[in-house]
């Protein structure tokens, strides 16, 4: 069985082992990066790769609160097909995701509530 992939960025690393547990290892990879460039260069590293990039807003790097945003600009001038969803509890406006690149936000906080979360993912995957 094909792994689904994904590429995950935030900035604290007990947020990726909860996304591990509630996807689950089996059916998902998930590559896990810790800022904005990290990001970038993962996903042109990898173009094809991934069925879906989810990334913080706010991950403590050189582009501030909105290095999710930033990184997501960079990206799409090179992948506009992979999906990218903002995983974040920070308030971030629908014109700002749609400026970024960005195909939608899922609040952090069902990441816990594993089915939600699962329904959540499948809404953006690309599968091949």
């Amino acid at each position: 069985m094909t792994k689904i992939r994904i590429l995950h960025a935030d900035d604290k690393a007990e947020e990726n082992f909860y996304l591990k547990k509630s996807l689950g290892e089996v059916e998902f990879e998930i590559d896990y990066v810790t800022n904005s460039d990290e990001l970038v260069e993962k996903a042109k590293e990898n173009q094809g790769l991934y069925a879906l990039i989810l990334t913080d807003c706010d991950m403590s790097d050189k582009y501030g609160s909105y290095g999710g945003l930033h990184a997501s600009r960079e990206i799409r001038k090179f992948d506009i097909k992979t999906p990218i969803v903002l995983l974040s509890s920070m308030h971030v406006s629908d014109e700002a995701l749609r400026e970024s690149g960005i195909n939608g936000k899922i609040e952090k906080h069902i990441v816990d509530e594993k089915l939600k979360f699962l329904e959540e993912v499948n809404k953006y995957l690309v599968r091949s």
